[in-house]
């Protein structure tokens, strides 16, 4: 998403609607702002906050998320983490204001196709297809190459000295925990 191209746009981040959470629209003469706080795991729970930028510094976003800390204590949530983007100064002193910690910055990346010139990656592209073979998951399944199980600490070495960004989260890395994004596969071939 051009997010400078979308100042404004209530579902710029919202939670799946299949999903239960506590979520609050704040509307005088119009929508001016949209709250939701949805749990994570059984102590953590995510907060969506947005306030639309001509009603930004009127109380509208505190009020939000003072109703939806509410109801997060009231589930004996522990935590409620936010995600900001970085370019946003304001929305980052918000949170902090608010008594939100910053542990980690995410950073969003885009290349746009009118920037990308296929000629100057093909070279690129020559090199790794002369070190990788690309197959699907079906035809790994079916040749009994322990796929699942390869994946599984691919996964585990890719997270190695990769913390989570919260350290009140525990990283379970048993070896059920690791195959799981890759048993039942909605579309292996």
């Amino acid at each position: 998403m051009n997010l400078g191209q979308f100042v404004w746009q209530p579902c710029q981040q919202i939670e799946s609607l299949d999903q239960p959470s506590f979520r609050y629209v704040f509307e005088d003469g119009g929508v001016k702002g949209y709250g939701a706080g949805y749990q994570l795991d059984d102590t953590h729970f995510r907060l969506n906050l947005i306030v639309e930028p001509n009603h930004l510094r009127k109380g509208i976003g505190s009020q939000l998320l003072n109703v939806i800390e509410q109801d997060v204590i009231h589930a004996e949530g522990k935590y409620l983490q936010a995600r900001v983007f970085e370019d946003m100064p304001g929305s980052v002193s918000f949170a902090l204001a608010s008594g939100f910690t910053q542990i980690h910055v995410m950073r969003g990346m885009s290349l746009r196709a009118a920037d990308f010139c296929f000629d100057k990656w093909k070279g690129v592209g020559q090199q790794l297809s002369d070190r990788f073979v690309v197959t699907t998951m079906k035809e790994e399944l079916e040749s009994g190459a322990d796929a699942v199980d390869k994946l599984a600490r691919l996964y585990k070495l890719a997270r190695e000295g990769w913390p989570s960004p919260d350290p009140t989260w525990r990283i379970d890395d048993t070896p059920e925990t690791l195959r799981a994004p890759f048993i039942n596969i909605k579309d292996p071939e």
